[in-house]
């Protein structure tokens, strides 16, 4: 049964893959569920790939980009925090979206924003009251700059 489900997993990625979209597995301890209970228990969500960018929303993250974030952040290069234009490449707008709105929260508890704050010198980044539509609008500036 198990490899029946693996071989099942397996050929979905590739005619995902062959679609020109990404596929994303997360085992249900992603999900806050108890690890005994997830040997079989997975979510694959699809996305696709080369959604068209909205100029109009890009536009206004780039605003927002520049009035709450480019004292410490460029999207090349490290100032006070790391560049940003090739985020959206490494973390999920679903990440982005947690961690723009729950800033402090998630510094004091997420591993790799740890990492982060002891690589950038203890600088943690301050809370900036985005938004869900800030916050999707500054993602979407950063897809729309993204290399």
């Amino acid at each position: 049964m198990k490899s029946t489900s693996s071989l099942i997993l397996v050929f979905a990625f590739a005619l995902f893959t062959i679609m020109g979209m990404t596929v994303k597995v997360q085992t249900a301890s992603a999900f806050g569920l108890e690890k005994d209970s997830v040997k079989t228990v997975k979510k694959v969500e699809v996305k696709k790939e080369a959604a068209p960018i909205d100029k109009k929303l890009a536009n206004e993250g780039k605003a927002i980009f520049n009035s709450k974030c480019f004292a410490c952040h460029k999207l090349d290069g490290k100032l006070v925090g790391p560049p940003l234009r090739n985020i959206t490449k490494t973390l999920s707008n679903e990440y982005l979206t947690k961690y723009l709105t729950h800033t402090t929260e998630m510094q004091k508890t997420d591993p790799r924003l740890k990492k982060l704050i002891k690589e950038y010198n203890g600088v943690i980044m301050p809370d900036q009251s985005l938004s869900k539509k800030q916050v999707a609008a500054v993602i979407e500036y950063f897809e729309s700059v993204k290399k």
